[in-house]
């Protein structure tokens, strides 16, 4: 009524506007079959949330510009990981894309090779394609390759702001830090979004990394979460950049903050569990 987009976690905590009931009230609303997907899925009703994500991919895509396909690949945290995708829609358009992701993340990377080809003999050249090769050359060390297939999708899907993360990365790598530095100063302005705010915490954190020499990179993330005060992600950063440099007692006080407030349960779980550890000094005696 205010003019303002329905935050889906919380309508789901509405018992008068339920994920049931909203996707009979709105069905064309982009997230409620994933809601109601995820529902079932957690009962163990497989059929049925896979009848929900193939109706959700025919109406809103399944490659790149979708995000139940494009954030498990940047490991975000989301409604379904590539595994439960790959179970829930085995016939997946990129099925052979997804598991190639997985085995990147296992550092099996000859056999992730041998599946990007293979999704390229069968289907052609994609945006998903060329992009999946970008990742593999980056993993292996040829930040030149990586380059230049991150520089075609970015020219083909300009919109894709997240993808232009590991451009800047590789960019880094190669030593362009000032090319790399407007890339990601780029993706900021235009990470706008609430649901961009992994991508800015991933563009503080690098920033803080590529300015390491000039300034702790704590203070290079305090100067973010002044631009962005709110995202717990960004401050979980730097809780661990604290850490990282010795000063446990700053980092503990950020993680408490986060494990009591953020909205993420991943994050809250993250920072749990970093209280738990001992101490590095503990560690060591």
């Amino acid at each position: 009524s205010n003019g303002r987009l329905c935050d889906r976690e919380i309508l789901e905590e509405r018992p008068g506007f339920s994920p049931d009931r909203l996707a009979r009230l709105v069905p064309s609303h982009p997230y409620l079959r994933l809601s109601l997907a995820k529902k079932y899925f957690a009962r163990g009703q497989m059929q049925e949330a896979s009848g929900l994500i193939q109706e959700h991919m025919r109406l809103f895509g399944d490659g790149l510009e979708t995000e139940m396909f494009r954030l498990p690949i940047f490991d975000v945290e989301t409604d379904f990981s590539l595994e439960d995708l790959l179970k829930l829609v085995p016939n997946h358009p990129h099925a052979l894309l997804m598991q190639a992701k997985i085995k990147m993340n296992e550092n099996q990377l000859e056999e992730a090779g041998r599946l990007i080809e293979k999704e390229a003999r069968l289907f052609g050249g994609s945006a998903e394609i060329t992009y999946f090769k970008g990742l593999l050359h980056q993993r292996l060390g040829d930040h030149q390759s990586a380059v230049k297939n991150f520089e075609r999708v970015r020219k083909e899907l300009p919109n894709r702001i997240e993808c232009w993360l590991p451009l800047a990365e590789s960019l880094s790598r190669l030593g362009d830090k000032d090319r790399a530095r407007k890339l990601y100063a780029q993706t900021w302005n235009r990470a706008m979004d609430e649901g961009d705010k992994w991508v800015r915490a991933r563009v503080a954190v690098a920033m803080a990394k590529l300015d390491a020499a000039k300034r702790p990179e704590t203070e290079t993330l305090e100067l973010y979460l002044a631009r962005d005060p709110d995202n717990t992600s960004l401050l979980y950063a730097k809780a661990s950049a604290f850490e990282q440099a010795g000063k446990s007692e700053k980092a503990g006080a950020l993680f408490k903050i986060i494990a009591s407030s953020s909205s993420s349960e991943r994050i809250r779980g993250a920072a749990g569990f970093r209280l738990a550890r001992p101490s590095p000094k503990a560690r060591h005696q």
